[in-house]
């Protein structure tokens, strides 16, 4: 077999960085291989601000100036982007690194041994996903997360590092998908730098993947070298993973480009950013936009938007870097996925992005290596269980969770079922999920909303009082 218990259990015990020191990662700015294309404008009336939640209509060119803190003023993707100029290059990488023949059979491309041979593997591995736990997981999101699937809107998946993967399974009808992990982003692959050493580069590419398709996590201190350019010099980073993944999955890549987060905590085109003087200590994240091909008479299928960041949101990654803690707390998204998530948010130190999720997301679908259960009272969140809860794997033998075994047993008709493994327990049977839907009416910022209501009408109260009477 090609999987030995003895190297479940060797792997078991060192696939996770989340209980060490955290490594801070690459935020120097890496010069782009591919020359750079200008978006077309956007019809202000098209635009709809999906990552913070806002409606208002805003100035067709992308800005730093004059928006408020913490907003994004990125291009839709609620609504189709009509004069998107897409470019064909990008997808015609992505294709030879999916291993996938060419829409334009370039024969120039597909002749070596090594794209045959990676390309023959990477088919049947791909043809067994989606064959086998995928033809699960698919049906199974579509009865069981119904709900949040018909928000559409953003998916927020941090702790992700690449894993387009579970997040396309899961939540197919997104508009955007915002994934954070340590990982770099990392510079847009040429077929030159991959044919370089084709056999190296694809190798490479095989290991980076491996956990990920084949257990559903990626084991954190291989993807240090492997998505860092350690292992292989052209592979520094997590974009090609993601053009393999969203190959693989059926969509075409129209276009790329890099964002950074500004001084106002807003996402913007690195094109219009204005870097500061001296140490550029900025966050640059990458974004792709694609389309749904799998149906191919879907002429219209909408243009969605995938944002990757490579950073550190820890409490004190974050203090280091205040403007994207302040970016991550304006988001507004309808939800909120966790998954494989070394348990990170249990700590204090990790805070402010537990505090961010939980004040701003509508829905949380996660195994119980996200969110505690602590902080999803029955009186703010509704709360449903699939599959099976006996605990974490013994390298997490501390973070066992008595309220949420509880929560598995004290009903066991009302848990739901889980048809396929995910997660650190990775075999069917033994992995869990739980989804939880804020109740109306608990949102901070209504809260926050009404108690400054009352405190006017108090002030205008307390000002009529001390009115002098003639």
């Amino acid at each position: 077999m090609f999987l030995k218990k003895t190297l479940v259990a060797a792997l078991l015990t060192t696939f996770v960085a989340g209980t060490f020191t955290l490594t801070s990662c690459e935020k120097k700015p890496v010069k782009d291989n591919l020359k750079k294309d200008s978006l077309a404008k956007i019809d202000a009336k098209d635009k709809k601000d999906s990552l913070s939640d806002k409606t208002d209509e805003k100035n067709e060119d992308e800005t730093t100036q004059d928006t408020p803190n913490g907003s994004y003023e990125g291009t839709s993707s609620r609504k189709t982007l009509k004069t998107l100029k897409a470019d064909p290059k990008f997808d015609e990488v992505a294709t030879y690194l999916a291993g996938l023949p060419s829409k334009e059979k370039n024969s120039d491309l597909e002749v070596s041994a090594a794209w045959k041979s990676y390309a023959s593997a990477s088919n049947s591995k791909w043809n067994n996903l989606k064959n086998g736990k995928f033809a699960k997981m698919r049906p199974w999101a579509k009865e069981y997360l119904a709900e949040p699937r018909k928000l559409e809107g953003l998916v927020f998946y941090p702790f992700s590092g690449a894993d387009f993967i579970h997040a396309d399974a899961f939540f197919p009808d997104a508009d955007e998908y915002l994934l954070i992990g340590l990982e770099p982003i990392g510079t847009y692959p040429t077929t030159e730098k991959i044919n370089k050493n084709a056999a190296a580069y694809f190798n490479g590419l095989n290991q980076a993947m491996y956990f990920l398709v084949e257990y559903s996590f990626f084991r954190t201190l291989s993807m240090a070298d492997d998505l860092t350019g350690r292992r292989v010099a052209a592979i520094d980073g997590t974009l090609p993973l993601l053009l393999t993944f969203m190959k693989n999955l059926g969509h075409d890549i129209l276009y790329y480009d890099r964002v950074a987060i500004d001084n106002s905590g807003k996402m913007v085109s690195e094109s219009n950013y204005k870097k500061p003087a001296g140490k550029d200590e900025t966050i640059y994240g990458t974004r792709l936009y694609f389309k749904d091909t799998k149906d191919k008479n879907n002429a219209n299928a909408k243009t969605k938007i995938l944002h990757y960041f490579g950073t550190d949101i820890s409490d004190s990654g974050l203090k280091k870097n205040p403007h994207m803690a302040t970016f991550l707390q304006s988001l507004r998204p309808n939800t909120t996925y966790l998954k494989s998530a070394s348990y990170l948010m249990h700590n204090d130190y990790f805070s402010t992005i537990r505090n961010a999720i939980l004040d701003n997301t509508k829905f949380l679908v996660q195994d119980d290596s996200g969110m505690p259960i602590r902080f999803l009272p029955e009186n703010k969140w509704d709360n449903t269980y699939f599959g099976a809860y006996t605990g974490p794997i013994p390298l997490f033998s501390g973070r066992y969770q008595k309220d949420l075994r509880t929560a598995y047993t004290k009903d066991v008709k009302s848990i739901k079922p889980l048809p396929f493994g995910i997660g650190y327990m990775f075999r069917e049977g033994t992995s869990n999920i739980m989804m939880a839907k804020r109740i109306k009416g608990t949102e901070k910022n209504k809260e926050a909303k009404v108690k400054a209501v009352v405190e006017v009408e108090e002030k205008k109260e307390t000002k009529k009082d001390k009115k002098p009477t003639k």
